[in-house]
């Protein structure tokens, strides 16, 4: 099976016309990576005097051939951090309308996009479950098809914490907040901070409520033993 590496070098020609120079100049690196092209160092051996020369690395964080044992230790690190409760994900998606907005106004819409689901995220569990929750979200600009097409997925962890109460309660059931509630919400804060940055929008969009539904998914849950502190919702 062929890598992301080996199948942009091989359809290339086809490749490069489609992507942006972003994506173009990462794209180059990593064909470029610990090949002769990218430049390299000579090693020598202080006792026989053997000379290695070695190929640089792109260091590019999609690179297959240089970054992937990167990844994978970053991925054991995060597994021992999970905590003993179920774990949710919910994604939080834009209108196809709104993904017409310029380049140059993206990093304006993406922190918007953050701030909204989170914020929304948050407000939801304190008000309907009693606590502060936790979070970790990670945005894609493109589907798997390659189209454009932004979403942020947060893994939440199924428990608030009520520090006033000194409360833990841990979430035993396969549903976390009400998605129409949490849309409507989310909806109205992204809006508002549009309309902030003064990025223009139809204000059909207000009415629009099914396009701004989140998808709220429960996933495995960690196999430690719960706290005595904890109790059900």
């Amino acid at each position: 099976m062929m890598d992301l590496v080996e199948l942009s070098e091989r359809y290339w020609d086809e490749l490069s016309s489609t992507l942006d120079q972003d994506q173009r100049r990462a794209f180059k690196a990593m064909m470029n990576c610990r090949q002769q092209s990218a430049g390299g160092s000579y090693y020598a051996c202080t006792s026989c005097g053997h000379v290695h020369y070695h190929c640089r690395s792109c260091g590019n964080r999609f690179c297959s051939r240089c970054q992937n044992h990167r990844a994978s230790q970053w991925l054991h690190r995060q597994k021992q951090r999970l905590l003993p409760c179920p774990y949710f994900m919910v994604t939080f998606t834009l209108p196809s309308s709104l993904r017409a907005i310029p380049r140059w106004r993206r990093k304006e819409m993406f922190d918007a996009l953050f701030m909204a689901s989170s914020q929304a995220l948050k407000e939801m569990c304190k008000d309907r479950l009693g606590g502060e929750c936790g979070m970790i979200g990670v945005l894609h600009t493109h589907g798997r098809d390659l189209c454009y097409h932004p979403h942020i997925h947060y893994i939440v962890p199924g428990l608030v914490l009520n520090s006033q109460e000194k409360l833990l309660r841990v979430i035993k059931k396969n549903y976390l907040v009400n998605n129409k509630a949490l849309g409507a919400l989310y909806r109205g804060k992204f809006l508002a901070a549009l309309t902030e940055h003064k990025i223009g929008f139809q204000s059909s969009l207000y009415a629009k409520s099914g396009m701004w539904m989140p998808k709220c998914r429960p996933r495995a849950s960690c196999p430690r033993i719960l706290s005595r502190s904890s109790c059900e919702v």
